[in-house]
């Protein structure tokens, strides 16, 4: 068996100070932030911001597996998944409403690949589906993230995304409100928060 070497880098909790700072920031820009102290508690928050019944697609994100939110939304009967809806239909002879809905929800949950401490927030997508939704398409924007996305600013935020231990960190610690090389990628600016935090109708 092959053992894998993980750079402590990606596995290193941010401290107290570097949370608060971050938080400042998202906030300055525009952006909701709920700190929590572990997934079910970031579990918990998703469910208080998401009305039973709201529409939502879920994005593909280790952090919603892991903390029971993609389970919740898509299984629990609560809510109106598009994730279940894309995956009902034929891409051969449905792709283009498939896009459409993923594109365009009422919420879009998903994680970010980095935070950074000037309130920029960084995503990752392997083939780009989920960005439009992100930036434009949906109502509301939802991204549980955990303490290990934090990073010092954009240039220590795209070594995150490009870095292929960043798929094997583990869920854990405090959230704030798999990526690789190839992957699509996006920056949320301080000048485009307001359209991500908040709802655009």
């Amino acid at each position: 068996m092959v053992g894998v070497q993980i750079n402590e880098q990606w596995t290193t909790l941010a401290d107290e100070a570097t949370v608060e700072k971050t938080v400042a920031a998202l906030e300055s820009n525009g952006f909701d932030v709920f700190v929590v102290e572990n997934g079910a508690e970031a579990k918990q928050q998703v469910i208080k911001l998401v009305p039973a019944g709201a529409e939502v697609f879920t994005a593909a994100s280790a952090t919603l597996a892991a903390t029971g939110i993609a389970e919740e939304i898509n299984e629990s009967g609560h809510y109106d998944s598009v994730r279940k809806k894309i995956m009902g239909l034929d891409r051969a002879t449905h792709g283009r409403e498939m896009r459409q809905l993923g594109a365009t929800p009422a919420y879009v949950l998903g994680s970010a690949q980095a935070i950074t401490e000037q309130g920029y927030a960084m995503f990752a997508s392997f083939g780009g589906s989920q960005l439009t939704s992100y930036v434009q398409g949906a109502e509301k924007v939802c991204t549980p993230t955990g303490k290990r996305t934090a990073s010092k600013d954009d240039r220590q935020g795209k070594q995150s995304q490009q870095n292929p231990d960043r798929a094997r960190r583990s869920v854990d610690g405090p959230c704030h409100g798999d990526s690789g090389q190839g992957a699509a990628r996006l920056l949320i600016s301080p000048d485009a928060s307001q359209t991500v935090a908040q709802d655009r109708r």
